[in-house]
């Protein structure tokens, strides 16, 4: 949580945000001890080959409701500070994906919350503060969205907003308030449907189904670099290709896979640590093919 517990001018540094600062969800008042813990949270993650969202742009700490119940309003309360911390993680590399508020701004857009807006994405947070990593919504099932869009809606607008990723729970936790909510076993396909629908009618373009996809490629692309840097010395990068990392460890040759690859070879790999002890006794040229949130355990073992 990139957000300010409460206003760093309050001499009593107390919390504001009743789902932020009030539940302990964020670091400190003050935006460089927020950058700082920030940092430590990020880098422990890209170690073991996770990436991380910052959230929720462009700043929640200062708001005083709860969008799970509801639209928030902060033009009144919004400060420039908040957006700090996003830009400092930003300059220094270290934001591999931004999560969007359900926040409405009047003073920047007087219809639409930051989430569904066009007015923020693209020339804030990508054309000045230089973001070129996937931005992800936040949940798009929560009564700020919910009550005031149809579900069409809100996901059109998403995408032409310039988010890259959707996030649609299927959770009654966070629609406690939308009359008549229901889960959808089909919730995938569903929101498939709506986007193949916008795209017949005019209202989206494959072009922008590819522009969402390009900022995800790049963070998969960066994910295995970081397993492969954070895998130890004596693990050398033979190639990098689009959908795997391929590693040689001593003797043994290992393929690390990303979601997308996953499913055919792994699944006939699906004992990924007894095909390690297997590779500890075997021979030279071992091949394994491993899911990439397996990797640095897997190449630790190998290494022992």
């Amino acid at each position: 949580f990139i957000a300010l517990r409460g206003d760093p001018a309050d001499p009593l540094q107390q919390a504001v945000s009743p789902v932020i600062g009030k539940l302990k969800r964020a670091y400190s008042n003050d935006p460089a001890t927020v950058v700082r813990y920030a940092e430590t949270f990020i880098q422990a993650h890209h170690e073991a080959g996770v990436l991380t969202a910052l959230k929720h742009w462009p700043g929640h700490g200062l708001a005083t409701g709860d969008t799970h119940l509801g639209l928030v309003d902060v033009t009144q309360t919004a400060q420039p500070i908040e957006q700090w911390p996003f830009q400092q993680l930003i300059r220094s590399g270290s934001a591999d994906a931004v999560m969007t508020a359900h926040l409405v701004n009047r003073s920047v857009d007087p219809d639409w919350p930051v989430t569904l807006s066009q007015s923020f994405i693209q020339p804030l947070l990508r054309a000045r503060d230089g973001f070129d990593g996937v931005v992800v919504t936040d949940d798009l099932h929560m009564g700020a969205i919910q009550l005031q869009h149809t579900p069409r809606e809100a996901v059109v607008r998403a995408i032409r907003a310039g988010n890259d990723l959707l996030v649609l729970s299927n959770n009654p936790g966070a629609a406690t308030r939308v009359p008549g909510f229901q889960p959808r076993y089909d919730m995938g396909r569903h929101v498939a449907s709506l986007v193949r629908e916008a795209i017949a009618n005019g209202e989206l373009t494959e072009a922008d189904i590819d522009t969402a996809w390009r900022p995800q490629h790049r963070g998969l692309q960066r994910r295995q670099q970081d397993a492969a840097r954070h895998l130890g010395r004596n693990v050398a990068l033979l190639a990098q290709l689009d959908h795997a990392v391929r590693l040689q460890l001593g003797h043994h040759r290992i393929h690390v896979l990303s979601p997308q690859a996953v499913s055919a070879q792994a699944r006939r790999h699906a004992q990924a640590f007894k095909e390690c002890a297997r590779a500890l006794d075997g021979g030279a040229d071992t091949r394994l093919f491993v899911p990439l949130a397996q990797a640095p355990h897997t190449l630790g073992v190998l290494q022992q």
